[in-house]
């Protein structure tokens, strides 16, 4: 804030507000509440200029996404996905449009054998993909609103492995080349 100049993108991933909110209410329709709340919450963000503004628009736009926020999102206690016998405690998901496209983005963080393995790329890569394919067996409707997925397995004080990849790349038991892998050294 200076002078009382506030800076917020109007736009995200080639988008307004507007188009957000009618996106969230298909979503909304068609009981798709991740990709619906995910989209208001977009939709909130580009619309509210000042977060002290309040407009029967805007009053509206926030009972919507209220209605269909997920009970099982991470938040204050972290959402538990089982993938091969494994069990991945997620802290937190949200959008990114970093590269340009909307992206879903996932932390979790993993306990000390999950740690050992992501010393090795190829065993990293094959554990934060099955975050992957376990987050869109539980949640299919994610494949639809996002051009893809990144996750982040955290430590203490640095992410320890990250991978994105595409919506498209993301299928139960199969790697595919050519994808980001990014080690972060310890």
């Amino acid at each position: 804030m200076l002078g009382g100049l506030f800076n917020r993108p109007m736009m995200e991933a080639g988008h307004d507000g507007l188009w957000y909110w009618s996106s969230a209410r298909k979503f909304a329709q068609r009981d798709m509440n991740w990709d619906a709340w995910f989209y208001y919450r977009i939709a909130s963000y580009s619309l509210d200029p000042v977060e002290f503004l309040s407009s029967p628009n805007l009053e509206k736009l926030k009972h919507e996404q209220d209605g269909v926020h997920p009970d099982n999102l991470p938040g204050a206690k972290p959402l538990t996905i089982v993938a091969h016998g494994s069990a991945y405690q997620l802290t937190r998901i949200d959008t990114t449009d970093e590269f340009g496209a909307l992206d879903l983005e996932v932390h979790y963080t993993p306990d000390a054998a999950q740690v050992a393995q992501l010393r090795d790329p190829p065993t990293a890569r094959k554990q934060v993909t099955e975050v992957m394919t376990a987050l869109l067996a539980q949640h299919p409707e994610l494949h639809d609103a996002f051009n893809g997925m990144w996750v982040n397995a955290d430590g203490a004080s640095a992410t320890l492995f990250s991978l994105e990849l595409s919506m498209n790349q993301i299928l139960p038991g199969m790697q595919t080349p050519g994808t980001s892998l990014i080690p972060v050294a310890q």
